[in-house]
């Protein structure tokens, strides 16, 4: 299955997404909040090569696994003014495992 993670109890891994910052597009978690007992959302930030300006950069997101079970992430990308009105979604499938 495509964007499929497996991730161990305890083990953080990131979510990588590319996105334009410059131009007010983000993503964001659109999951309801049933993910929160399986997944903490440890840290977000972005990765840009500042010499381009306006560039595409990559938004990551830092996930710390707290449980065993699976769960379908969904991110939204687009201006967070602009509520509902998405340009691109992603689903991520995570499965997570014992140590």
């Amino acid at each position: 299955m495509q964007n499929e993670i497996k991730a161990k109890i305890g083990e953080d891994f990131t979510i990588e997404l590319e996105g334009n910052p410059t131009a007010g597009y983000i993503w964001e978690i659109l999951s309801s909040t049933e993910y929160l007992h399986l997944l903490k959302l440890i840290d977000t930030y972005w990765k840009t090569d500042r010499s381009l300006v306006g560039a595409p950069a990559l938004q990551n997101f830092v996930l710390k696994p707290l449980s065993v079970g699976s769960v379908a992430l969904t991110f939204g990308y687009g201006r967070p003014w602009e509520k509902g009105n998405y340009l691109e979604e992603r689903i991520f499938y995570i499965k997570i495992i014992d140590k």
